[in-house]
């Protein structure tokens, strides 16, 4: 019998290392190339004076103890730049091309009192701060789907870049990520964070936590068109906005109840 449950145990281990391996290499090859939009790069299907509007959209729900950092990365991430004489006088003049917006879904601490102090003390004409409705009655709303629903029917930039409110962007990440939506001409980006654990307990459980989306999907199948496998992981979805607009968006379809 110990021998049967060491031979058992042999092979699981085997298979989830051989498949957290194979996850972890196909991952690394899926990683954006440094960001070079705006400085004449020839192989990227765009001009640096025809560069796409972002919005980011941070949903919120109790996050007093993140809101503030999130949306202070969110807005100092943004290099969408272009040398000045690539561009006549009226484009120079042109608003930023990335706007920062946070929907607080009701929350019951103090989310929406830091993000407005925040607002008040930055004047920051890319941040706009949107205090949720309650949801409808008589309709199932999942999770962070009517926070983001309420905002992203009105909004026309050419992407709109979802992030959960405990999300920190490096400088430089929407730059790279747009850069590989337009080279690639994908339609949805997504992408898993570095995690940060803060305590014992974040160390225990969020390592686990990755290491099970890891061997749960097979990366090069996912980036398949013809593969029926697909994957989201709600910290960060980049959507073309045409895209996300013919999927529905948040809002349910039917029975089906999706959590983005």
């Amino acid at each position: 019998m110990l021998i049967f449950l060491s031979l058992i145990s042999w092979i699981a281990i085997t298979i989830y290392t051989r498949r957290l391996s194979a996850s972890v290499t196909a991952g690394l090859e899926l990683i954006p190339e440094e960001p070079s939009l705006g400085s004449g790069n020839q192989n990227l299907a765009i001009s640096p004076a025809n560069l796409p509007t972002v919005t980011i959209i941070i949903p919120a729900y109790n996050e007093a103890e993140n809101i503030e950092d999130c949306i202070q990365a969110a807005l100092d991430s943004e290099q969408l730049t272009v040398n000045s004489e690539q561009l006549t006088v009226s484009q120079q003049t042109e608003q930023s091309l990335v706007a920062v917006w946070v929907v607080d879904d009701q929350s019951t601490d103090q989310t929406l009192q830091i993000a407005r102090s925040l607002q008040q003390e930055l004047a920051d004409p890319r941040l706009q701060i949107l205090p949720g409705s309650p949801r409808p009655a008589g309709e199932v709303w999942v999770g962070k789907n009517w926070a983001c629903h309420q905002i992203a029917q009105q909004l026309t930039s050419d992407y709109l870049l979802f992030i959960d409110a405990d999300v920190q962007l490096k400088p430089g990440a929407i730059e790279a990520a747009i850069q590989k939506m337009e080279r690639e001409q994908l339609d949805l980006l997504t992408a898993v964070p570095q995690v940060i654990c803060g305590c014992w307990a974040e160390w225990l459980v969020q390592p686990m936590l990755m290491q099970t989306i890891l061997i749960g999907f097979n990366f090069r199948q996912v980036n398949d068109p013809e593969h029926p496998n697909v994957f989201g992981a709600g910290m960060f979805m980049l959507f073309r906005r045409s895209t996300y607009e013919k999927l529905g968006g948040h809002k349910p379809s039917g029975r089906r109840l999706w959590k983005m």
